[in-house]
């Protein structure tokens, strides 16, 4: 209102100022003009009239811009008061609003406060309902803390049931119950005679001294019998409870990964199992999805199952005791997993089981069948020390990362065939006392057997070894078999005992081969060595090596250098159709049988030097071996052929020596060569010398055919032992002596036999 009334007082101002001025603009122009006008005639009365005329236009003219500055002084004063009054009312709205607003804030906070009134007093409410709960929990509670307690055991009975229903109706509860539960079955107890049956006896020694106190004690007094009874069926109860809770109300395909819902009818998400110590009897768990479960030092009493059984965290079963079937089929730890020191008493199934983390069986004994077939292990495994009297099957189990079998015993057969080990495998110092099968295996990484002793038959067959294969030291009682076995990496056999049969038929070596002083030791048609049609694809060292038995190296192909230094072959050695690629060296090596060279090349050096052949030894073509038949049918023996230096130095051959038709490319050197037998070089090929400085021929001496290129090289000695025995070169050679350097007797005095 001020405002308005100011500017209607600043307009009448304007307004009556405006209207004096134009009033005194009239005024002063009218005194003007009457100052200005003559009073006389004629002349000047005209000019008067004029001088009038113009002050009256001008005063016209001042009137009419007076009069159109009061038009626009007025519009612009109309516009000020709309624009104003436009104002007024902008404030009056704002104004308006304000208060609106203000009396909304003031319900909202009435609102507000009569909520959190609400609110209090609901949740004083609920306190008081929550803190009589309780009361009410704590009473029950106490309740049946106390009836566990009591003597007799319907009262017990009433307390698990209810525990069992306070903790259905208060979920927040069910952890607390479950451990009372545990903590009851953890409390020690004598399970009635009739529970242990015929395996009170355990007779493989207790895991401790409570163990046989409880195994072996005698109840006289038929009162005490009929507690332990009554105790039984309660803690049987307690068993019953946790089972049913704990099992998955799925199906067991849907339950296999993920945990059940969050309230499932029956089922109670717990976050641990204690069972530490605990006395179990017939304790069922299967299907069930266990969280974090701890049953160290647990004593299980007849049939126990975990079948498809889901361990979602560690699980714990270290100093186990399992007295009768332990059977986890199926079933999978997600957790780490401890069966370290438990003792399986009867049969313990891990068949199909899947190990999702570390698992560790070691000093675990296993009584009677160890089942683990297509069982997999996704990271490391241990099985060191572990105990396996009866039979031990992991046929097609998978092994995703390291294993160790370690110091292990394996009383009885041990099955791993076409089983997968993704890591290393340790078999160090372990002892399989029956067959152990390996078949069709498959070792991904570097394998170690080493000091493994092998009493019955080892079965390797078709296996497959992906990176180091050692076998240093390893037993085989029984027959080794390796046929078809690849090894791509390198293979290691040094100081190895084969007391059976070792075959390694078509067996691929594709890195080096090492049997340096391995034993054959195995006598008879199955107990030799069967390395024919071997492939090796590096070195190969048999140096210092003991055949006992026959050896065969049929078709073996030798395509690095190869070493059978020092080496003993006490049957029959067989190389026919071997292959030599690189040096070979059998320097020293003792044939006590027969050996056989039929076909043989050596594409490279090969040394015989101080070799000793106790028996013939056939280097030629033309004989014939096998007694005929169907059975041992009879054929002739090709002759081998020598690439390069073929060196027989100071070689001793005490029976018949054949080299019939054998081509020496290189040179070839039978100096100081002692031939005991009858030696046979017809129809042979010398491409270069033959040296024969020192030979001695104990027996006749076959050329006949020889074909020189250059000439036989001989010492006056030898040429004169060939005469002696009754044997002339072909007709037309020439002998030529020359002396071939200072010796200590004096200057060596050679023959050099030319062809014509």
């Amino acid at each position: 209102m001020g405002r308005v009334r100011l500017a209607r007082w600043r307009s009448a101002v304007i307004w009556t100022g405006a209207v004096c001025s134009g009033l005194g603009f009239i005024a002063v122009m009218g005194w003007g003009t009457w100052l200005l006008v003559d009073t006389g005639t004629g002349g000047a009365a005209s000019g008067n009239v004029d001088a009038i005329r113009t002050v009256l236009t001008a005063m016209v003219g001042a009137g009419g811009l007076v009069t159109l500055v009061v038009v626009i002084r007025r519009q612009w004063s109309q516009e000020r008061a709309h624009e104003l009054a436009t104002r007024v009312a902008d404030d009056n709205r704002t104004e308006a609003d304000r208060r609106h607003r203000i009396e909304l804030e003031s319900l909202h906070h009435t609102r507000e406060e009569a909520d959190r009134r609400h609110r209090l007093d609901l949740e004083n409410a609920d306190q008081v309902r929550h803190d009589a709960t309780e009361r009410r929990i704590t009473d029950l509670y106490m309740a049946a803390a106390e009836q566990l307690g009591h003597e007799r055991a319907p009262v017990r009975l009433a307390a698990l049931y209810a525990l069992d229903r306070l903790g259905q109706n208060h979920s927040g509860h069910r952890q607390v119950i479950a451990d009372i539960w545990c903590a009851y079955l953890r409390q020690p107890f004598t399970p009635p005679r009739r529970v242990f049956g015929e395996t009170a006896d355990t007779g493989s020694g207790p895991i401790d001294s409570t163990v046989d106190a409880y195994l072996t004690a005698s109840v006289e007094d038929h009162a005490a019998e009929e507690t332990r009874e009554q105790e039984y069926e309660v803690r049987a109860t307690a068993q019953r409870l946790l089972q049913r809770h704990l099992t998955d109300p799925r199906d067991t395909a849907a339950c296999r990964d993920d945990p059940p819902p969050e309230e499932p009818a029956g089922y109670w998400r717990l976050d641990r199992i204690e069972l530490r110590g605990a006395t179990l009897v017939d304790v069922d768990l299967s299907d069930c999805h266990l969280p974090e479960a701890d049953f160290t030092r647990t004593r299980f009493h007849g049939d126990s199952r975990f079948v498809a059984a889901r361990f979602a965290g560690a699980a714990r079963f270290d100093r186990a005791l399992f007295a009768e079937d332990a059977e986890f089929g199926r079933a999978r730890f997600a957790g780490v997993t401890g069966f370290r020191g438990t003792r399986f008493e009867d049969a313990a199934g891990f068949a199909g089981v899947e190990f999702d983390r570390e698992a560790g069986f070691g000093d675990a004994r296993f009584a009677e069948h160890a089942g683990f077939g297509k069982a997999r292990f996704t990271r490391e495994s241990e099985f060191d020390r572990a105990w396996f009297d009866g039979t031990a099957d992991f046929a097609e189990t998978e092994f995703h990362r390291a294993c160790r079998f370690n110091d292990a015993q394996f009383v009885g057969d041990a099955g791993f065939g076409k089983a997968w080990f993704g890591g290393s495998v340790r078999f160090e110092d372990t002892r399989f006392g029956g067959r152990a099968e390996f078949h069709e295996a498959r070792f991904d990484k570097s394998t170690r057997f080493s000091r493994a002793r092998f009493e019955g038959d080892a079965v390797f067959d078709e296996a497959r070894f992906g990176k180091t294969a050692r076998f240093d030291m390893t037993w085989f009682s029984g027959r080794a078999g390796f046929t078809g076995v690849w090894f791509s990496g390198h293979a290691g056999f040094e100081a190895t005992r084969f007391l059976g049969g070792a075959g390694f038929g078509k067996a691929w070596f594709a890195g080096d081969a090492r049997f340096t002083e391995a034993e054959f030791t195995g006598r008879g048609l199955l107990g030799g060595a069967w390395f024919s049609g071997v492939r090796f694809g590096g070195d190969v060292d048999f140096s210092s090596g003991r055949f006992a038995g026959a050896t065969w190296f049929d078709d073996a192909e030798f395509p690095g250098r190869t070493g059978f230094v020092a080496a003993r072959f006490g049957g029959v050695a067989r190389f026919e159709r071997a292959r030599f690629h690189g040096e070979t060296r059998f320097t020293e090596a003792r044939f006590d049988g027969q050996a056989w060279f039929g076909e043989t090349r050596f594409a490279a050096d090969v040394r015989f030097g101080k070799a000793r052949f106790a028996s013939d030894a056939w280097f030629g073509s033309g004989a014939t071996y096998g007694g005929g038949g169907r059975s041992n049918p009879a054929r002739m023996i090709g002759a081998p052929t020598f690439q390069a230096e073929a060196d027989f130095s100071r070689a001793v051959f005490a029976g018949a020596a054949r080299f019939t038709g054998t081509e020496f490319a290189g040179r070839s050197r039978f100096s100081a060569t002692e031939f005991g037998g009858d030696v046979g070089f017809n129809g042979a090929r010398f491409e270069t010398d033959a040296w024969f400085v020192g030979t001695r021929f104990g027996a006749r001496a076959w050329f006949g055919g020889v074909q020189l290129a250059k000439g036989v090289v001989l010492d006056c000695d030898g040429a004169c032992a060939v005469m002696n025995v009754g044997h002339t070169w072909p007709t037309g050679w020439e002998f030529t002596p020359f002396t071939d350097g200072w010796m200590k007797s004096g200057w060596r005095r050679l023959t050099r036999l030319r062809p014509p």
